[in-house]
């Protein structure tokens, strides 16, 4: 069997950002570490304020969400649970404490229930 790109290109563009957002995040903690070995990075790059930046990233990741719902044919529980872990990333973004490194470590630990959330979704829109 071939892998069809128009179901699983969507899902994984959708990963890719939910990935900046998350590690970019995490990578608040290491900004110092980055600046001093000269790494550039995310983190450095949006600066003082990337609730903005990371909030545009994460309608793409909703937007990819959407198509893969579309494309694959799935049910309104689908589309409830892409809104609750879309919600819940949104969350991350505008409650991190950028000077905490015990704040971001539990904004990027958050996101097992961001997984748990998308994996549930899936699972229910086929119902």
């Amino acid at each position: 069997r071939e892998i069809s790109w128009f179901h699983t290109l969507p899902l994984y563009v959708a990963g890719v950002y939910w990935t900046l957002i998350y590690d970019t995040l995490y990578g608040y903690q290491d900004r110092k570490d980055d600046v001093a070995i000269g790494v550039k990075s995310t983190s450095l790059f949006f600066g003082d304020n990337p609730q903005g930046p990371l909030s545009i990233i994460s309608l793409g990741l909703l937007g990819g969400l959407l198509a893969t719902g579309i494309n694959s044919g799935l049910t309104a529980p689908y589309y409830v649970g892409v809104g609750g872990m879309w919600l819940h990333v949104l969350w991350q973004i505008w409650t991190a404490d950028l000077d905490d490194k015990e704040n971001l470590w539990r904004r990027f630990n958050s996101n097992k229930y961001s997984g748990g959330l998308l994996a549930l979704a899936i699972a229910a829109g086929h119902f």
